[in-house]
């Protein structure tokens, strides 16, 4: 097994997601505010990535489910052909049979993994639209490729021996193991959290509990570190505006991460309030403009 990957960027050229999990904290999100599955990245962001980064791809949504087109796909693997080979890109998807359709176009700086909560199909069919579990382990144990990790979060009922020989079958690089669905918990082990008390949340439209927390920043947020955000308990929106560089302008400034915290809107960025009145039209307006 190989050292622990810790993830420092995410990016999302692809959103939304259609399998419908009962346990997905980004569902809750997209139901809210309407939002199918659509290719957003309209202009390359990785220009902004930094050398030896490691980008969790889509991290709200499945790039490969089958509602992605294609063209879409093709689009995002050439970008990242393109990129600095330093950086390593993470792709998790609940449909891995289609990691056989484009394997061949993927650089070796990719790790492909698959979500698999349990080896008994009737309890996945019971809480996901996604493909069944057994069709996951086949399609991750028959995918030629050099790179792979299995995410099992949430675990549920399991047969032990069953899915010690599914591992051991796939042979991943990384196996990330959890029991509630907070990916960025564990994929991020220097995270912080700290309760701070009561806050007006512009999104519950309701004082809300609030914490502060140690979040992965998206591609082109140039910060010298995790940045540390203000966030409602009950629904993950950012309440404060933060210190950290505008994604459009670049000037460093007092700037408001756009979207909810775990990346439920159109717009995820850091943007200063002149920006934001620039991108005002967008359909992201409905998040915290």
């Amino acid at each position: 097994m190989a050292q622990d990957i810790v993830v420092t960027h995410t990016w999302n050229p692809i959103i939304g997601c259609l399998h419908e999990c009962a346990y997905c904290m980004a569902r809750d999100m997209a139901e809210r505010f309407s939002l199918g599955a659509s290719y957003a990245d309209e202009h390359s962001k990785l220009s902004n990535a930094k050398s030896n980064s490691v980008i969790l791809v889509c991290d709200k949504s499945d790039m490969f489910g089958h509602w992605s087109s294609d063209d879409w796909i093709i689009s995002v693997i050439e970008e990242i052909s393109e990129a600095d080979p330093s950086i390593t890109f993470l792709f998790l998807t609940r449909n891995p049979t289609r990691f056989h359709t484009f394997v061949d176009m993927l650089p070796e700086n990719c790790l492909l993994g698959a979500t698999i909560e349990t080896n008994k199909d009737e309890i996945g069919e019971e809480y996901s639209k996604a493909p069944k579990p057994s069709e996951r382990y086949l399609a991750m144990k028959d995918l030629s490729f050099s790179r792979k990790f299995i995410h099992s979060e949430p675990l549920f009922d399991f047969d032990s021996d069953v899915i010690t020989s599914w591992i051991r079958e796939i042979a991943p690089e990384e196996y990330v193991l959890g029991r509630a669905p907070r990916m960025s918990d564990l994929l991020n082990p220097e995270k912080k959290s700290k309760p701070i008390g009561e806050m007006y949340c512009w999104n519950c439209e309701t004082t809300r509990e609030a914490e502060r927390v140690q979040i992965v920043p998206e591609v082109g947020d140039n910060v010298p570190e995790p940045p540390l955000v203000t966030c409602c308990l009950e629904c993950r929106a950012i309440l404060e505006q933060i210190r950290i560089t505008c994604y459009l302008c670049k000037d460093y400034n007092r700037a408001f991460y756009t979207g909810l915290m775990m990346h439920g809107g159109l717009l995820y960025h850091a943007l200063c309030e002149d920006c934001r009145k620039v991108v005002e039209d967008v359909a992201g307006r409905q998040f915290n403009f």
